[in-house]
């Protein structure tokens, strides 16, 4: 319950610095301060590293893994052989008495018996406990795929994360670069002003225009900060931990031209067989099946015989008085085989049986609706990044084309044959297409982050 507090604390601290600097130059948000000196330098790789092995959810379903572990290994010493030592005291308070043909009752037995021995039992076929260990395995695989399957989300989310916050940094910065042109169009503005050459309206209109984007920009410096501190608390970092998370939004440009994984992609959305050997949903719907197939022979072998060897070696003595030392002790020994055969157990094990076999029909329900699902996704997330690509293109020729229009509005302005209208629209097309291209980057590292958890991917560190 810590953790809002502090989210809203560190939000509010972030709008307190933008708002800080508002009245002066907006830095650029990658440069370093004072105290990066002392920072740790963490980019996405690092990021997943620390993430894949420090959070809570991580770690529990490892240690899952363990907890099977270890019901397995108590299921296997059902099967070993089983030794157990006893001793038993009775004393008598009332003798057994016998008569035989009518003669005198005679007292039989004595006071004190004393019993000591160890017996050994040993499982010979016991089909249900079989079945049980190897369900018991089952569960470790389940387990394992439980693991892999939070790695897997983990991962999904700590690269969104990082791409959300160097998407956040990237528009804070064109916003800022905006900010620059104003404040140079409007240094501008006002010599041409006292030249009188340009009227009041121009140099109001333009005064009130930085004034605007001021709230934005200290917008989009919280959002950074936002966002930092959420990466923080998803990969399990102290928000006080000075980590610099670095990165640049544009580096990851060369993905796009990456043919693999789209090659990829396509092929295991053709076959249905790699999603079922790839994707953690569907691979935990199968072992989940062959744990109802198990549990349905467990069920059933409720129904075979069992047969078990047994054996005991002991020690008796019998007297009528405490005299432990001097008491004579007849060892006696025996073994034996036990054979149960179930007749009749009552409609339970049946009722069973049926309820196992409606399970197994809903996971197979389950499992070709999946199939679909994901495949479906896959699509989607192909169509997406096919979708960004395009984007990415159109945006780059958009900001050449942009960067043109606004210098030529400047010196049209600047020689008095354009207006400051044109200046303005000039500029804020740049921004929209500066904007645009960050987001089309972005779009497409998210398509490519939820392909890679579709189909299965694991993070491995190099």
């Amino acid at each position: 319950m810590v953790l809002p507090k502090v989210k809203i604390v560190k939000a509010w601290i972030c709008l307190f610095l933008a708002m800080a600097v508002s009245g002066h130059a907006f830095g650029n948000v990658r440069a370093g301060s004072a105290m990066d000196a002392d920072s740790i330098d963490v980019d996405l790789d690092k990021a997943l590293e620390i993430a894949l092995s420090e959070s809570p959810s991580i770690v529990i379903a490892d240690k899952q893994i363990e907890i099977k572990k270890y019901y397995s290994k108590e299921q296997i010493a059902a099967l070993i052989p089983n030794l157990s030592a006893s001793a038993s005291y009775s004393r008598s308070l009332k003798k057994q008495m016998i008569s035989i043909g009518g003669m005198e009752p005679i007292q039989m037995g004595t006071d004190n018996t004393y019993n000591a021995g160890f017996n050994l039992s040993v499982p010979v076929i016991a089909p249900a406990l079989w079945n049980t260990v190897r369900l018991s395995k089952l569960d470790i695989e389940l387990a394992v795929e439980t693991a892999r399957s939070s790695r897997l989300d983990m991962a999904n989310q700590v690269r969104k994360a990082f791409y959300q916050l160097l998407l956040a940094r990237e528009s804070y910065q064109v916003l800022v670069m905006s900010y620059e042109n104003m404040k140079d169009n409007l240094k501008n503005v006002l010599d041409k002003f006292e030249q009188g050459t340009v009227s009041e309206y121009d140099k109001i209109r333009t005064e009130v225009q930085l004034q605007n984007i001021k709230p934005q920009i200290l917008s989009a410096k919280n959002n950074v900060c936002l966002a930092d501190l959420q990466l923080k608390i998803l990969i399990g970092v102290d928000v006080s931990e000075p980590v610099k998370f670095v990165g640049d939004i544009r580096q990851y440009e060369q993905l796009l031209d990456d043919k693999a994984m789209a090659a990829l992609a396509l092929e295991i959305y053709s076959d249905t067989t790699a999603l079922l050997d790839n994707n953690t949903q569907l691979r935990q719907i199968r072992i989940q099946e062959e744990q109802l197939a198990r549990t349905a022979s467990v069920l059933k072998s409720q129904y075979s015989p069992t047969l078990a060897l047994s054996a005991n070696y002991g020690w008796m003595t019998m007297n009528n008085d405490f005299k432990i030392g001097s008491y004579m002790w007849y060892p006696n020994s025996a073994v034996g085989l036990t054979l149960s055969v179930p007749i009749f157990q009552g409609t339970k094990v049946m009722n069973q049986v049926r309820q196992n076999r409606l399970q197994r029909e809903n996971l197979v329900i389950q499992r070709e609706d999946l199939v679909r699902q994901t495949k479906i996704a896959v699509q989607t997330a192909i169509n997406n990044m096919n979708t960004a690509v395009e984007e990415i293109s159109y945006s780059r020729e958009n900001i050449k084309q942009a960067e043109k229009a606004f210098e030529i509005s400047e010196e049209r302005y600047a020689i008095g044959a354009g207006t400051l209208l044109e200046v303005n629209d000039a500029d804020l097309a740049l921004t929209q297409s500066r904007l645009s291209y960050s987001q089309s980057i972005y779009n497409y590292l998210v398509a490519y982050a939820d392909l890679q958890k579709v189909l299965g991917i694991e993070y491995h560190a190099e």
